[in-house]
């Protein structure tokens, strides 16, 4: 049997007071390791923010109606390390929610640094390939749509050089007047992107190729393609007929003595109709197949004469319609006139004026509508008995009045005309004065809200009274052309929704005033000339501004966005300020008082925003 053996030793061990110290020592250097790595992974000090002065104030601009105002800027003091972005979060409260605003790795916001100098130099060109032309000007979104020369190398190429910070930028070209967005067949004007890394991307150039001229013709034996008529070279099948119409007024009184014709055909310069006889004038040419105005006068001695068609009970001009058969008569036939013919004409050089009407002792100063008898010349026929009378003509703008037109012809009183036993004197023509004038056209850009009825209005001519005048159409395009004199003026759009005033797109589009251009002396452009209206329903593009750098554009999501002003785009800096912006939402409106507090956490703990830092609008 196996015994089982028991040794007996004395007992050892570590006293109470060693053990003490060493569990002291290993938890300080366990305590070390974590905050070591508690720090690295942090970035810096949970509770360092507390420590600072938080600044809270009002930032630059107006609250409007759009979702990209910029609210509030912040910045605190100088001292310890920066604030990483990965744990900072920043809350805006206003009298119905919460709202939050990080940062960092939240997918719905950004931060961005609009301070950065990333820039690419951009050449734009303009491949003139036939045409020849004199001048090729630039307009792109980077210089207001102002026209700006583009530099020839002497071979058709026409560049213009320039440096554009990151963005896209619409652009287009005229030569000598021509579109030659159109020229070039494109279907909508080009545009360059200048990425965040200062990449150029896009379309920056143009190229218009003339059409190969027609071959010139010495004889007929010599058209490769048929027969010529008068120098053009044209195919014997589809060679456009050239048809005799006849101009008829027929002068039921027998009294006219010195009838002429103009019209579309002839530029409007009067040429000698031919008496056939029994009152009958006409008027033979060859014209193509259409449709052409025209009219006639009996030479009174006057600038304009008498206008034969007013006479004749015509509103507007005649029209000579050719068909392809070459058919083509088209009569005025005047009636007898109980007492002499007199005609007034409105002369608008400057084709400011769109909406005439006359009146005077003739229509017991009722209004009667005068129509262009040729391009911005206005006139109305009517038979008056002898006698003495006054009249006057107006431009309807829709005002109570109108705009009185002998006044700016220069009249300080009515303008008089007086008939008698073979005396028609006094005044039958306002002579509106010549004012240089310049086209210009504003757009209305609609991103996706698929608006169905934009007006625009504005202090424009000829009634300077913010009147609502429709703009034309084409796709989500909205655009209106006008001829205004040098000056400043002031404009905006509406969604016409039948409401009473509309949804007024500047402030949609971020605008905190009107729009507004300015034409120089010498005919240059500048200002707002075309304003883009985001998308109300989704996160879209928007202008942000910081300090004096170049507008940065981006796509945000969020309820809020910040935009830092700093070198640093993973932490917030000492003496950075940081701007927070609307993100697609709206929080403050130009009609309601906003009050609003930010509150800011690092680490979830809160560090400012609970000492009333508070903001009102």
């Amino acid at each position: 049997m196996q015994e089982k053996i028991c040794i007996d030793e004395e007992e050892s061990g570590v006293s109470p007071v060693i053990a003490t110290i060493l569990m002291v020592a290993i938890t300080v250097v366990l305590a070390g390791v974590l905050y070591v790595w508690a720090s690295e992974l942090a970035g810096n000090q949970a509770d360092f923010g507390s420590f600072n002065t938080y600044d809270v104030e009002d930032a630059p601009g107006s609250i409007t109606g759009a979702i990209s105002d910029p609210l509030v800027r912040m910045s605190f003091a100088s001292g310890g390390d920066d604030l990483s972005w990965a744990f900072l979060e920043v809350k805006m409260m206003n009298d119905e929610s919460v709202i939050p605003c990080k940062v960092g790795t939240m997918p719905d916001t950004q931060v961005d640094a609009p301070d950065r100098d990333v820039e690419a130099d951009v050449t734009f060109t303009v491949n003139d390939q036939g045409y020849d032309f004199s001048e090729v000007y630039i307009s792109a979104s980077f210089n207001g749509y102002s026209s700006t020369l583009m530099t020839n190398d002497g071979s058709g190429t026409w560049t213009y050089s320039t440096t554009l910070a990151p963005g896209e930028y619409s652009w287009s070209a005229e030569g000598d007047g021509e579109d030659l967005v159109s020229l070039s067949e494109m279907s909508e004007n080009p545009s360059v992107t200048v990425s965040e890394e200062g990449v150029v991307s896009g379309e920056n150039s143009i190229t218009v190729t003339a059409p190969e001229p027609e071959p010139e013709c010495v004889s007929g034996d010599q058209c490769a393609s048929g027969v010529c008529t008068e120098s053009t070279c044209q195919d014997e099948e589809n060679q456009e007929e050239n048809n005799e119409i006849i101009f008829r007024v027929i002068d039921q009184s027998s009294t006219f003595t010195d009838v002429m014709i103009k019209g579309e055909f002839n530029n409007w310069i009067p040429e000698s109709m031919n008496a056939v006889g029994g009152g009958v004038w006409e008027f033979t040419t060859e014209l193509a197949e259409g449709s052409y105005e025209w009219g006639a006068i009996e030479g009174d001695g006057s600038d304009f004469g008498i206008w034969l068609p007013g006479l004749a009970g015509f509103s507007s001009n005649p029209i000579m319609v050719v068909d392809a058969d070459g058919n083509g008569v088209s009569v005025v036939d005047v009636p007898i006139s109980t007492g002499t013919p007199i005609s007034f004409f409105v002369n608008d050089p400057s084709a400011q004026y769109f909406d005439i009407e006359i009146k005077g002792d003739f229509s017991n100063w009722a209004l009667w509508q005068m129509y262009e008898t040729e391009p911005n010349v206005w006139g109305y026929t009517v038979s008056l008995d002898d006698g003495t009378y006054e009249w006057g003509a107006v431009e309807n703008d829709g005002t109570e009045f109108g705009v009185w037109l002998p006044t700016i012809a220069g009249f300080s009183s009515n303008p008089t005309i007086t008939l008698g036993d073979d005396v028609k004197e006094g005044d039958l023509i306002l002579e509106l004065p010549l004012i240089t004038v310049y086209p210009v056209t504003f757009t209305v850009v609609d991103d996706g809200n698929n608006y169905q009825d934009i007006e625009i209005k504005g202090d424009l001519p000829p009634d300077y009274d913010w009147n609502l005048r429709n703009m034309n159409a084409d796709g989500n395009t909205w655009s209106y052309t006008i001829s205004l004199q040098s000056g400043t003026y002031q404009w905006g759009a509406i969604e016409n929704d039948d409401t009473e005033w509309g949804i007024w797109l500047p402030e949609l589009a971020g605008f905190s005033s009107n729009p507004s251009v300015t034409i120089g002396n010498d005919g240059t452009i500048s200002g707002d000339l075309t304003f883009t209206v985001p998308n109300q329903d989704s996160g879209n593009y928007y202008t942000m501004n910081e300090g004096t750098s170049s507008d940065t554009e981006f796509q945000f999501a969020a309820d809020c966005v910040i935009v830092e002003s700093g070198s640093d785009s993973t932490s917030w800096e000492a003496n950075e300020i940081i701007t927070i912006y609307e993100g697609g939402s709206q929080i403050c409106s130009s009609w309601n008082d906003c009050e609003v507090e930010v509150s800011v956490y690092y680490q979830g703990k809160l560090i400012a925003g609970d000492r009333g830092l508070t903001q009102l609008y």
